[in-house]
């Protein structure tokens, strides 16, 4: 039986402007072909359109320069009595995406799809020196795509819709990738989801009414799947929507340790009074893996854990640059990190031969709670390398992640602690680190309050290059085995300074259930007990020294056990 819910308090009427625009590429014509196909959209910044405002209604042509590859449009085009006032076709090639926009442009395009010349998913268009320049509406599609329409295109029949459709139909509600909220992670290990892990999936999405009618009975439906079975399924309904309107429906959080391991599916519908004029864009599905041992932020192949990416990414200018993913490991303490694996890319005219590829791994305590990475709240914990002796353009490679002090392979974590893990190219070229464009998290990391992607350029940001772009890495763990590990965790605040600590630390203890005697345990990055002793504590706030001269450098856990059960934290040891 399905639950429904009027969610007056979670749904929130947005007028106007403060919606997402529902950016399309659809085929009008011919019948056989007509749909909305995947499209890599152009950059946010640097181009003189703003894809979510523009539109272009037309049909397709090909654009022709005056050299042999001459689908290119790296020069000016030769057919522009034919391109004039249709939607041109560019293959992607030989020169800038702004450059081929701006030539097509300037033979009365009114819209520019470019053609991927490699397999996979298309990606996002960079505005190169030119884009600013371009003003009318330019996207990417599949190599695929492009095969299937071109015999279309060529005939003169191909018509299509490109850019924001909204006001183009009556009846159009519709939601898109971005304003639905998707799980924290892409790939989580079981560990943090089975035994009281507490890994819980937000449910959510933002629902807009893109037509020229005003819809009622609006009925949104959030449906998750686990080896083609239903495992969730919530509906809610919206009253009434005006155009333009939005809503955003917050369902209930999901629990996947019930089903363990395996892929998921999670589906968001929605439906309203009368015939939907464009009902492509009316369900929206994302997936999630629960895994042995791999964590990741964007997609990897479900059977092999490799990650897999869409497109590659530097600082303009080139030069060293970082992009990590954020983890919030609720149950630290079960995993060991062993590994990161990513990859680096590059130009055909360059070569990644002798360059370095190096995998960190940081700890992020956000000391002033504003959710902003800043420099001083990073520890880093681990690196790894990788020195490429041939020109291997994304070819994955696995760097075990080693304490910076002690050189000892593998992190035992901590519990409720947030981790960033990150790919640093520290060169002078223009070298790009692979990223994965298919997950995106624009709408999840507002609506759970928790950040997804970083990159550092001259300094910290926060959403990296997007929320939507996330670095094609994984992450695997080993799982840690303790004498407390199945004991029940209790909420026993631990504070220990200084932290790093050379020769002694203060253990504060806060709360005053747990009065009396502890028993505290100081384990290293291997698992292994270098420290037990008892305390008595006799009020909140007390604290006791520990001496940690005779520990090697490196990074410790402290665990601290009282009669209700255990917890723990995490310092480092520094000589």
């Amino acid at each position: 039986m399905k639950k429904h819910l009027l969610l007056t308090a979670l749904a929130v009427l947005l007028i106007g402007s403060g919606a997402f625009a529902q950016i399309t590429f659809f085929v009008t014509n011919p019948a056989n072909l007509k749909g909305q196909y995947p499209f890599g959209r152009s950059s946010e910044v640097g181009w003189g359109h703003d894809l979510d405002t523009v539109v272009a209604q037309g049909t397709l042509v090909v654009g022709r320069d005056s050299t042999a590859a001459d689908s290119l449009g790296c020069n000016a085009l030769v057919n522009a009595a034919a391109c004039a006032g249709k939607i041109v076709v560019i293959y992607r090639g030989a020169c800038e995406f702004g450059v081929k926009a701006l030539n097509a442009q300037n033979a009365g395009a009114i819209g520019v799809v470019v053609i991927n010349n490699v397999a996979g998913a298309p990606i996002i268009l960079g505005a190169g020196a030119n884009g600013a320049n371009v003003t009318i509406p330019t996207l990417m599609v599949s190599q695929e795509t492009g095969a299937l329409l071109r015999g279309a295109i060529d005939a003169g029949t191909c018509t299509a819709i490109i850019g924001n459709k909204r006001g183009l139909f009556a009846n159009d509600l519709g939601m898109s990738g971005q304003e639905v909220v998707v799980a924290p992670n892409y790939a989580t290990p079981l560990s943090q989801v089975a035994n009281g892990g507490g890994y819980n999936v937000p449910v959510g999405v933002s629902v807009t009414n893109y037509g020229t009618a005003n819809r009622t009975a609006v009925l949104i439906n959030a449906n998750i799947t686990f080896n083609g079975n239903v495992v969730y399924n919530q509906d809610t309904t919206a009253t009434a929507m005006a155009t333009n309107d939005s809503v955003n429906f917050a369902f209930s959080t999901f629990d996947p340790a019930p089903h363990g391991l395996g892929t998921y599916q999670l589906k968001y519908t929605v439906t309203g009074n009368g015939t939907e004029d464009f009902p492509e864009d009316n369900s929206v599905t994302t997936t999630f893996l629960i895994t042995d041992s791999v964590w990741s932020k964007g997609r990897i192949n479900a059977t092999t854990g490799m990650p897999i990416h869409t497109n590659a990414y530097t600082k303009a200018g080139g030069g060293d640059v970082e992009i990590g993913a954020i983890f919030l490991a609720n149950k630290g303490s079960r995993l060991k990190a062993m590994s990161l694996t990513g990859a680096l890319s590059i130009g055909a005219a360059d070569s990644l031969n002798n360059e370095a590829m190096v995998a960190r791994m940081y700890d992020w305590t956000d000391t002033n709670a504003d959710n902003v990475v800043d420099a001083a709240e990073l520890t880093q914990l681990a690196e790894g390398f990788y020195t490429y002796t041939v020109n291997e353009r994304y070819a994955y490679k696995k760097m075990s992640l080693d304490d910076i002090f002690t050189s000892i392979p593998g992190i035992v974590m901590s519990d409720s602690a947030t981790y960033i893990f990150s790919i640093f190219y520290p060169g002078t070229k223009t070298a790009l680190i692979a990223c994965d464009e298919q997950v995106n998290y624009t709408t999840t990391v507002p609506f759970i309050g928790q950040r997804a992607v970083v990159v550092y350029t001259t300094q910290w940001f926060s959403d990296g290059f997007g929320r939507d772009i996330v670095p094609a890495i994984n992450v695997e763990f080993a799982a840690i085995n303790t004498s407390v590990q199945n004991q029940t965790r209790n909420d026993l605040k631990i504070k220990v300074y200084p932290n790093p600590a050379s020769d002694h630390i203060l253990i504060k203890v806060d709360g005053d259930q747990f009065l009396g005697e502890m028993n505290y345990q100081v384990v290293d990055i291997t698992g292994r007990t270098v420290k037990t002793g008892v305390r008595s504590v006799n009020g909140a706030n007390d604290s006791f020294r520990l001496d940690v001269q005779d520990l090697n450098q490196g990074t410790y856990s402290l665990v601290m056990k009282t009669k209700t059960g255990f917890n723990t934290t995490r310092f480092v040891v520094v000589h």
